[in-house]
């Protein structure tokens, strides 16, 4: 089974810094200052959680939820699709499942802290393979 684990993007500092934790109650509590709303709640406009997708890079670095990639046959945007219900690798409309490429997967960055790679990444046209 799967490590359950999660990672938060706050947008209003947008400091570069994440926050890991395995609940998502414990990364909403810890963003209360600086992402309530009036009604005293976490705004959920002002954070981006992202999810452990439950592999790692061949060095043992987790991959999440956002994380943009690079494989054998170009780079890629993880992300969760729920009329799947699994993580897939897309890139323009190119979709694959995520566990395809991952002996020879590296991060490159997210869409967070990348988001100019983020938006070339979903205009891409596929090319052809020769």
């Amino acid at each position: 089974m799967r490590e359950i684990k999660f990672r938060v993007w706050n947008k209003i500092l947008k400091n570069g810094f994440m926050t890991y934790s395995h609940t998502y109650r414990r990364l909403s509590e810890f963003f209360l200052d600086s992402c309530e709303s009036p009604n005293g709640r976490v705004d959920k406009k002002n954070v981006k959680i992202m999810q452990f997708i439950g592999l790692e890079t061949r060095e043992g670095k987790e991959i999440y939820e956002g994380d943009i990639i690079e494989c054998r046959d170009g780079k890629y945007i993880i992300e969760y699709v729920e009329n799947f219900a699994k993580f897939i690798m897309t890139r323009g409309n190119s979709i694959q499942d995520a566990d395809t490429c991952m002996r020879s997967i590296q991060i490159i960055g997210n869409i967070c802290e990348n988001p100019d790679l983020e938006k070339e990444l979903k205009e891409a046209k596929e090319v052809d393979r020769e």
